[in-house]
């Protein structure tokens, strides 16, 4: 038989027999393990354990002990096992009480039942009906279901008991009952026995041969008189460490620090760091403790020894990537500022740590987003917080202007950026991600709080942060509600702070020690454990264990997002930013360092006028040209090498003016001999001209030019992005061509798309002229923008209701808070090519609840770099009040003295917004009572966020005993009868009515505190 003790924190044996042989067999416990289950065919032991909310297993034959199920859960109580199924059976009764299955080895689970459920404990299986039954301590009832998850039933209910534990004897179930010390037996859903005990039972069993048969096992088969073994008792399945069941046959599980081999079945040591471990920094360096918080010694140093990450240093502040084995930390350089570290956690020689940031001030918080793969920092000295990549590149400052921050965290599943803040006005503040939608959560005095460091529950969303001012904790939901205030650490100045299951883990720096404390499941904690002996100040805090850095999807999984620096998640999608020093190009993703050249849909018309003069050699003179605007304004043409031309300008003569139109057209095509006409010959050509004279398409001039315009308006010849195009080549080579022919491109394509037709390469012309004459021609050249420019953003159509105010309404049979919005927001560009549309939240889809007013905003970017907004106002309606639940019956009180205290169960309430709600009463349990108010209405409101409410009342009636005694119960009354009975001042009182012509011994008799009628003899006398 086993069982669990929860003040040595283990599991002990004994043999039935062999009564001395009592033995402990496992230690490392939390004093909250639940629930104890065996698998006899592979002798393994199951537990529950409701403050490391893990699910373990313990080999009754190795000692080996493993943990199985660890995440998503929340105070699990009740489990039951099916070996011969290969599966487990748990319940638990945290926020979303549930019951689950999974594989003995904890793989494919399954949620059976979440609903019509609330404290669900004790757990037992029917193996030949394959039923499961369980106890649900709030809602007096034993239920059942099949195994599968089917026909679920509530086989017994029995108001007020708070069933605890259940057995199953193979014809009904054995149940216990605490709060009454009761044993029960129940039959085919009725209480057939009901024993009473001395003491509160806690579990129940049912011993005997018929429980665990042998020859239920898929895995064995009955032969003759012998049973074939299971594969785990074969050889330990070939397992080198443990053999599980499995319904496909056995798995193999190795123990912690290693992990299974390509055979699964044998076991590899992990090098490095062991895979769950407790990390601190200190004034000396970087420590770890093992993993068994319950079991650390209270004075490590005797008994343990520290494991050394780093030493020789004093870190501040430091966080870990778990999927990369890499450990980042803060030290002070050579000059005196801080610096960021990047180590790896693997213990190889051959790796150093590698220096990512320096020139900090005062780092005392690091967080690692590990979904993203960058790392934040707050910088207390320069007042921001920064963003780089885990390697330290594309760093930027995303939130300024900050009063001394300290501690930060990030919340990846929410997009979320958490940090403190201990300047003038101390203040607890989140942003997204990219730093943006800034808030203050929590906002104190300097008289009283001093939040520092902070850490993340993510199962609860509730952020927990050290008050250095107090030497306490509080906490807030991640919408800054329900700040809850801890009870204060005597002498204590905690620093560092994380949650690791039901464990709130501190540092206090001053007396160099760790503080455990364990939450308790009113929500509240008590220090469990104070470590000291460590030798050193310590810092910062963190638990190495990869289920608390979780694998979830992201906007920057798949190629960084799309971003060329870094990609930023925010509750919406993503954000895409650029590195300190470098700029957004057109795209929206890449990142350069040139600030992109655009043009504007609008191009003015130029006239030139040029004449031609002979001339051998190139000028490397930058005279003024008749092409040289001193306006800038935005021309559809653009030079990025301003080299010089080997054609001379020339001074102007008089000319009569061609006028022609880059569009896509012949070429205006001039004799070499003086003329003052044009020939109008069509010559298409497929290459721009590449004749250095001066041109509208090629300006060399470095004088402000309506040609060669700086300005950065969108271009639509010339882009910077990093997309290849054979459109715009960039490159300039002199031309050795002197052709004073002017032989526009048939086409002067601006798009960004790749093209062959608009190449602006400046190389060697193959049309040079032989002949050099004077050429005067004269054009007038309108420039406008070409017809695959985009010419107006992008558009949302009818589908934007922008600047509107939308009222959306809250159901009355939600649970979570959330709403579905189902409005559908689409864009096109203006070729009616539809485009993506970022914005607040992703629609259609699930919002969560807010009762404020809501301002959301919606983007649409097109591939020009167009952008076109869409924002409005919405407001989610909750008119549905609370619901109340358990709400008292009236209560009578029969009190022999006046005055009497009345205890009662309060109700509780929920609401469909999921938030707390604020319940009042307008008496407490524990309060007093009187005889001049004998009739006294009890009024519990419940308000929700919204301002909706709901009452319950009930009635606390008091009786006195003098008031109790039963009519049926009045003494005779010789020649006479008693009259009509009344209860005057809480004492029942009967006249006594004689026959005529008599007069009564006595007027009344009275009903006595002991509920007794007075004695006395009645009698009717004559008068």
């Amino acid at each position: 038989m086993y069982w669990a003790d929860a003040g040595l924190k283990a599991i002990h044996k004994v043999d039935f027999l062999n009564e001395a042989s009592i033995a402990t067999i496992l230690k490392g416990t939390s004093p909250a393990v639940q629930g104890l289950a065996a698998d006899w065919l592979n002798q393994n032991l199951y537990y529950t354990d409701a403050y490391y909310n893990w699910i373990g297993l313990f080999n009754t034959n190795s000692s080996h002990r493993h943990v199985v199920v660890q995440t998503g859960l929340d105070r699990p109580q009740g489990i039951a096992v099916h070996p011969s199924r290969g599966q487990i059976f748990w319940s638990d009764w945290g926020r979303e009480p549930k019951i689950e299955r999974a594989t003995l080895s904890g793989q494919d689970r399954t949620v059976l039942v979440n609903n019509n459920i609330q404290r669900p404990h004790g757990m037992a299986i029917d193996y030949v009906r394959n039923r499961l039954y369980w106890a649900d301590s709030e809602l007096d009832i034993i239920g059942s279901l099949d195994l599968d998850g089917g026909t679920q039933s509530v086989y017994h209910y029995s108001p007020g008991t708070k069933y605890y534990d259940i057995a199953f004897d193979g014809m009904g179930i054995l149940a216990t009952e605490q709060l009454g010390h009761k044993l029960h037996v129940i039959v085919e859903g009725d209480d057939v026995i009901e024993a009473q005990l001395s003491a509160e039972p806690h579990g129940v069993g049912f011993y005997h041969e018929s429980r665990q048969q042998w020859e239920e096992s898929k895995y064995t088969r009955e032969i003759s008189s012998f049973t074939i073994p299971t594969d785990c008792q074969m050889s330990n399945g070939g397992c080198q460490h443990t053999c599980v069941g499995d319904p496909t046959g056995h798995r193999c599980l190795c123990l912690l620090g290693y992990s299974l081999g390509d055979d699964n079945h044998t076991c590899v040591e992990d090098i490095g760091l062991p895979s769950v471990a407790l990390l601190f920094s200190s004034d000396t360096g970087a420590y770890w403790l093992p993993h068994d918080l319950a079991d650390i010694p209270q004075d490590v140093l005797s008994s343990v020894s520290l494991g050394t990450l780093l030493s020789g240093m004093r870190i501040l502040a430091m966080d870990i990537n778990y999927a990369g084995k890499m450990l980042f930390y803060t030290r002070q350089g050579v000059d005196g500022t801080q610096e960021i570290y990047r180590r790896s956690l693997l213990n190889d020689p051959n790796d150093v740590s590698r220096l990512i940031y320096t020139g900090g001030g005062n780092i005392e918080g690091i967080a690692v987003d590990w979904v993203a793969s960058n790392i934040y920092w707050t910088d207390r000295s320069h007042g921001n917080i920064q963003v780089s990549r885990l390697d330290g590149s594309f760093r930027k400052a995303i939130v300024s202007g900050l009063d001394q921050p300290l501690g930060v965290a990030v919340h990846p599943r929410e997009g979320l950026l958490i940090w403190t803040e201990t300047g003038a006005a101390p203040r607890v503040a989140r942003a997204t991600l990219a730093g943006t939608e800034t808030r203050t959560l929590l906002v104190f005095g300097l008289s009283v709080a001093q939040p520092k460091g902070l850490a993340i529950d993510f199962l609860e969303d509730r952020i927990y942060w050290v008050d250095g001012y107090h030497g306490t904790v509080q906490s807030c939901d991640i919408d800054g509600q329900n700040l809850v205030s801890y009870p204060p650490i005597a002498n204590a100045d905690l620093s560092g702070i994380t949650i690791y299951k039901d464990y709130v883990i501190m540092t206090d720096s001053d007396n160099q020690r760790l503080i455990f404390g364990l939450r308790q499941h009113d929500g509240q904690f008590v220090v469990h454990r104070i470590v000291s002996g460590l030798g050193t100040r310590l810092h910062n805090v963190r638990m190495y264990d990869g289920h608390e850095q979780l694998s979830l999807p992201g906007p920057c999984d798949e190629d960084n997002g799309g971003c060329g620096d870094l990609c930023l998640p925010v509750p919406s999608g993503k954000v895409c930013a650029c590195g300190e020093g470098r700029i957004m190009q057109l795209d929206g993703y890449n990142c350069g360092l040139n600030v992109p050249v655009t043009a504007t849909p609008q191009a003015p018309v130029v006239t030139t006028t040029t004449t031609r003069q002979p001339s051998t050699t190139a000028s490397t003179t930058q005279q003024p040209s008749t092409i040289t605007s001193t306006t800038r304004r935005p021309s559809t043409t653009t030079s990025t090498t301003r080299q010089p031309s080997t054609t001379t300008s020339t001074p102007r003569q008089p000319s009569t003016t061609a006028s022609t139109t880059r569009q896509p057209s012949t070429a205006a095509s001039t004799t070499r001999q003086p003329s003052t006409t044009t020939s109008t010959t069509p010559q298409p050509s497929t290459a721009a001209s590449t004749t250095r004279q001066p041109s509208t398409a090629a300006s060399t001039a470095r004088r402000p030019s309506t040609i060669a315009s700086t300005t950065r308006q969108p271009s639509t010849i010339a882009s910077t992005t990093r997309r290849p195009s054979t459109a715009d080549s960039t490159t300039r080579q002199p031309s050795t061509a002197t052709s004073t022919t002017l032989r526009p491109s048939t086409t002067t394509s601006t798009t960004r798309r790749p093209s062959t037709t608009a190449s602006t390469t400046r190389k060697p012309s193959t049309t040079t002229s032989t002949t050099r004459l004077q050429t005067t021609s004269t054009s007038t050249t309108t420039l406008q923008p070409s017809t695959a420019t985009a010419t107006s953003p992008p558009t949302f159509g009818n589908t934007c209701p922008d600047g509107q105010s939308l009222n959306f309404d809250l159901s009355s049979d939600s649970i979570d808070g959330r709403v579905f919005i189902d409005l559908t927001l689409t864009a096109t560009d203006s070729e009616g090519t539809p485009i993506h549309v970022d914005g607040s939240v992703s629609l259609p889809g699930y919002v969560n609840y807010d009762p404020r007013t809501q301002h959301w905003e919606f983007r649409a970017v097109d591939k020009w770099g167009r952008t076109t907004t869409c924002s409005f106002d919405v407001t989610i309606l909750d008119t549905h009040p609370p619901t109340i639940l358990d709400c008292p019956g009236n209560i009578t009180m029969v009190m022999a003295t006046d005055g009497v205290t009345v205890t009662w169960d309060a109700p509780r309430a929920v609401d469909n917004s999921g938030r707390d709600v604020t319940l009042t009463a307008s008496k407490d349990p524990g309060s007093r009572f009187y005889f001049s108010d004998p009739e006294h209405v009890v009024t519990y409101t419940a308000r929700d966020i919204a301002g909706n409410t709901a009452t319950c009342d009930f009635w606390i009636i008091l009786k006195s005993a003098s008031s109790t005694c039963l009519e049926e119960d009045l003494p005779i009354v010789s020649n006479g009868a008693f009259g009509t009975c009344a209860v005057s001042d809480g004492v029942k009182m009967c006249p006594v009515a004689c026959n005529t012509g008599l007069s009564p011994s006595s007027q009344r008799i009275r009903c006595q505190p002991d509920g007794q009628w007075e004695g006395g003899v009645y009698v009717c006398n004559r008068k």
